[in-house]
């Protein structure tokens, strides 16, 4: 009945057009008047929501906004918890609730990733139900159903061809990002760790973007586009270097030679010369890579001295996971079927008593176990995790059937792209923070929705 009143009073173009115009026209008439009187913070909240109104009524106009916001990592207020793309976020799911009660729409498609999804919410809400303290469960919880809406929404608002358009504009952003964090890097004199506009979250998200640029360098038809693509991607690992990250960069070294691999192979079978002549080239470019950094070891030496203290296990930041990850699994063992409870980690110390005694348990509270796998195997058992493995490994066999059964009416550079992205993701959750809360949260519900979208869509859809 709602939608359908909606659809009367609003069927006309025109007249929605007209209440959407006036609404803004107030709203900067009120913040004009708030900033004349002296009174600047209601004035920017004033401005802020003609600039939140239309971005409502136009919904793709929100997906890219949501795409810009996840490489901004930043509070908008001091007194909020919640990130720029915690609104932005929430603004997108507005803005897809009003285009589907406004025309109409009778059923949504969901793709089966959310069946997964849900699959694992269920899994945390039985955690929670015998968590240690359950009030810490209502976070994580509502976390999870904001990723699942996210996906739905996403799914919903674009096409095939937009699952290019938006795969691209992932990766081209990332090399901005990225040429600014390394320029910076360079003028600092290499001494530190440079992580841009998307703070700490920044070399997660080059992972994401490292094999999109190396699936467009291989398997690009144009020589021209294969080049660009080629020397974006070392931009891209520049700009990882400045982050003195050595969890991404082991990452985009194993992924990398995992999508070579395969792509040789592929390449073999399907007689592509092509392909295997940019292999041969790409493993000569290792060669001023490290020409590069050994030429400015004074500019590097910061970041080659992390990589060489990965070997030391009794000290620094090995030793700090190595305490974190025994302490989820002391958390673990203390309940084996639902853990310690959704969000009681960073409160460990206080649940197991015994762990105050042992060494560097005191660096634990307020963090997770640095590895997804292993937190949710302490917060949520072994239903949580079992979950959690079944939801990532959906997307990872759905990006590997898009090449394999869909590559024929989608572009194999893009379905490469896909595999590549849907395997980092799923093999990260077993040795990184993962990608369930902060700015990575948004993250992976935007690779799962376009990689369901590519699943089930044709190139020109």
């Amino acid at each position: 009945m709602t939608t359908a009143a909606l659809s009367v009073c609003f069927e006309n173009g025109k007249t929605i057009s007209k209440v959407i115009i006036s609404i803004i026209f107030l709203f900067i008439l009120g913040g004009v008047a708030l900033l004349i009187s002296g009174k600047p913070s209601y004035a920017v909240v004033c401005l802020g929501i003609p600039i939140i109104v239309a971005f409502i009524s136009h919904p793709r106009a929100a997906i890219y906004l949501y795409i810009f916001s996840m490489f901004i990592f930043i509070y908008p207020t001091s007194s909020s918890q919640l990130l720029l793309i915690d609104i932005v976020a929430i603004v997108l799911l507005v803005s897809f609730g009003v285009d589907f009660l406004l025309k109409g729409r009778i059923s949504l498609k969901i793709p089966s990733i959310v069946k997964y999804g849900l699959i694992l919410l269920t899994a945390l809400v039985i955690a929670s139900i015998f968590a240690t303290h359950p009030e810490y469960s209502y976070s994580p919880l509502i976390r999870v159903a904001l990723q699942l809406a996210i996906i739905i929404a996403i799914y919903n608002l674009i096409s095939g061809k937009d699952v290019l358009i938006l795969l691209k504009l992932y990766f081209w952003l990332m090399v901005f990002h990225s040429i600014y964090n390394f320029c910076s890097f360079i003028v600092l004199g290499g001494e530190y760790r440079v992580f841009g506009f998307p703070g700490v979250y920044y070399d997660d998200l080059a992972m994401l973007a490292f094999p999109i640029g190396l699936a467009y360098y291989i398997w690009s038809e144009k020589r021209s586009d294969s080049l660009l693509y080629g020397l974006a991607t070392v931009l891209i690992i520049f700009g990882l270097l400045a982050t003195h990250s050595r969890g991404p960069m082991l990452t985009i070294v194993w992924a990398g030679f995992v999508m070579l691999v395969y792509s040789r192979r592929k390449a073999k079978v399907g007689g592509i010369d092509y392909v295997r002549s940019r292999i041969r080239k790409l493993f000569l470019g290792i060669t001023p890579i490290l020409i590069i950094l050994i030429g400015f070891t004074g500019i590097f030496r910061f970041a080659l001295e992390r990589f060489q203290s990965l070997g030391d296990i009794h000290s620094g930041t090995i030793w700090y996971r190595f305490s974190l990850w025994k302490a989820s699994l002391t958390a673990f063992m203390s309940n084996p079927f639902s853990g310690i409870g959704p969000g009681n980690f960073r409160y460990i110390e206080s649940i197991l008593p015994s762990l105050r005694f042992n060494e560097g348990m005191i660096y634990v509270h307020g963090l997770s176990a640095h590895n997804m796998f292993l937190h949710y195997l302490a917060e949520s058992g072994l239903i949580g995790a079992a979950a959690l493995i079944a939801y990532y490994l959906k997307n990872f066999t759905t990006s590997k059937n898009i090449e394999k059964f869909n590559s024929q009416s989608f572009p194999l550079p893009a379905s490469i792209a896909i595999l590549g992205v849907g395997m980092t993701l799923f093999f990260s959750i077993f040795y990184m923070d993962g990608w369930g809360w902060g700015q990575n949260a948004f993250a992976a519900p935007f690779f799962f929705a376009i990689t369901a979208k590519a699943a089930n869509s044709k190139f020109n859809a």
